[in-house]
């Protein structure tokens, strides 16, 4: 992430350790409180995302000219020493060799960086051909249910789901959503169940066992499609 923008994160970091050192201004507390803000609602949700930092930007970008406002030609009150040229010289070259690689070989770059956004954009991509193949095998009164974290499996094959709690992360945050969602499939009987808690983004440990053992009483393997598995209900 800092190879990326190291030019502008350097230079905001700077610039904050200066501002924190000078005389105070209103301006100044609130320009610091900001981008205090900022890195607050980054770390709050503990997870740290790349996209979570795009709101730590704008601060960054006034804090880093603050520290470009001292050396602007005709304007600045200082001659930038040899020490800051190297500085930025080098950061630049550290941004444009890292940004370079993303715009040159862009799917393998993305692969090796960030592999979760790459194959999350696969699968969304993909997830409009299984929503497809499911609507050409179910009819339009029947529901489906896909266990994970591809919810919009439903809007392409346009079914129901067949249980109120889809989406996966219910089940790590309250255990009990998962003998809620089990009996609601119990109930419902959907005709297709979707396992998309497939590698490389998960491993079979994170699907609830309680999901297995219904699919081995109630559902017949059908076959990788894209992305997932896909089980149909056992005929009566």
């Amino acid at each position: 992430m800092f190879a990326i923008a190291a030019p502008l994160l350097a230079a905001a970091g700077v610039g904050l350790v200066k501002l924190l050192l000078r005389r105070k201004r209103a301006l100044d507390y609130l320009l610091v409180t900001w981008a205090a803000g900022s890195i607050a609602g980054i770390a709050m949700a503990g997870r740290f995302y790349p996209h979570y930092f795009l709101q730590a930007l704008p601060a960054a970008a006034v804090l880093a000219a603050l520290l470009a406002a001292e050396y602007l030609p005709g304007r600045g009150s200082k001659r930038a020493p040899r020490s800051v040229l190297l500085a930025v010289t080098a950061f630049s070259v550290l941004a444009l060799v890292t940004n370079s690689a993303l715009y040159l070989a862009p799917r393998r770059s993305e692969q090796r960086v960030a592999p979760d956004t790459f194959y999350h954009t696969q699968w969304a991509e993909n997830s409009e051909f299984l929503g497809a193949y499911i609507a050409a095998h179910t009819t339009p009164d029947d529901t489906i249910f896909n266990l994970g974290r591809e919810t919009q499996i439903y809007f392409y094959a346009d079914r129901r789901p067949a249980a109120r709690y889809f989406y996966d992360y219910a089940y790590s945050y309250d255990p009990e959503t998962v003998g809620l969602t089990i009996d609601s499939l119990r109930a419902e009987k959907p005709v297709y169940i979707i396992d998309s808690i497939q590698p490389p983004l998960f491993q079979p440990s994170d699907r609830p066992p309680e999901f297995d053992r219904l699919l081995s009483e109630d559902y017949n393997y059908e076959g990788h499609v894209y992305f997932a598995d896909l089980y149909r209900r056992k005929a009566k």
